[in-house]
């Protein structure tokens, strides 16, 4: 075993994942956990900076170690390698989507709005920070997770665990369909992720523009209703409400860096 390798298995020994007490509230980690998990955002923000600049296959450990003002050593004794940074990227992205997901629940009550809500926000975060949705692709490979620690996918795995709940949930309370809610959830994921591609591989001047995006979509997700039977007595009219109200909250639901503003994309 290399000194690397120990050195890991000290840092992921202290790396203890929160875990629920009642269902409701976390433990409180410890002070040695808070400064690690504290210095581990820290290098992801500047990782996910670099992914945003160059694309994350730019990321390299020694120049990500200097952008986070870290040594070499430490950086490994965080991430093994630049998979286990990809793989925390991706779960952190996932979570952040989720939470920003979860406003379509508190700002629409009716249950076709908040689905339809939750499909079009999907396909906004993925055309504003296209280095998510690359970072998110990336980790779709079965063979990604082979190269990565236990503990990340783990970590990944109860993220996406959570995420699929919330949709399934959500899918359940849609009335008229028969569409199993389970299949549903898996529909809508892959109608966005798919549509998402296809917007990435067109050629395009300002492939982040939202406004052509949702142009581009609109067909595509009235196709998707139809497809599953989903209730369209006033789909035109509830897309239109949606995309002013998307459009409006920005701010809201884009996952910005440290220090930038609203005003752009990123």
């Amino acid at each position: 075993m290399s000194s690397i390798q120990k050195s890991n298995m000290e840092y992921y020994s202290n790396y203890i994942p929160e875990s629920k007490n009642d269902g409701t509230n976390l433990m409180q980690p410890s002070g040695k956990q808070q400064k690690t998990r504290v210095r581990e955002e820290a290098i992801l923000e500047k990782a996910r900076e670099v992914a945003i600049a160059e694309g994350v296959g730019a990321l390299k450990m020694p120049e990500l170690a200097k952008l986070s003002q870290v040594s070499v050593g430490t950086l490994y004794r965080h991430f093994e390698s630049k998979q286990d940074v990809i793989a925390a990227l991706a779960s952190q992205a996932l979570d952040i989507r989720h939470q920003k997901l979860k406003l379509v629940i508190d700002q629409f009550q009716e249950p076709e709005m908040r689905c339809l809500g939750v499909i079009m926000l999907d396909f906004l975060f993925n055309i504003a920070h296209p280095d998510v949705f690359q970072i998110e692709m990336q980790c779709a490979s079965p063979s990604f997770w082979q190269e990565t620690h236990n503990i990340r996918r783990h970590n990944h795995q109860i993220v996406a665990s959570d995420l699929s709940s919330f949709l399934e949930e959500l899918c359940s309370e849609i009335s008229g369909t028969t569409t199993d809610p389970k299949h549903l959830t898996t529909g809508l994921w892959a109608f966005v992720s798919g549509i998402s591609l296809v917007w990435y591989g067109m050629p395009h001047d300002q492939p982040d523009n939202l406004e052509d995006a949702l142009a581009f979509l609109r067909p595509h997700l009235m196709n998707f209703i139809k497809g599953y039977g989903l209730p369209s007595s006033n789909t035109q009219q509830t897309l239109n409400q949606l995309e002013q109200h998307f459009l409006a909250t920005k701010s809201q639901w884009l996952w910005t860096l440290k220090g930038t503003t609203t005003n752009d994309v990123h």
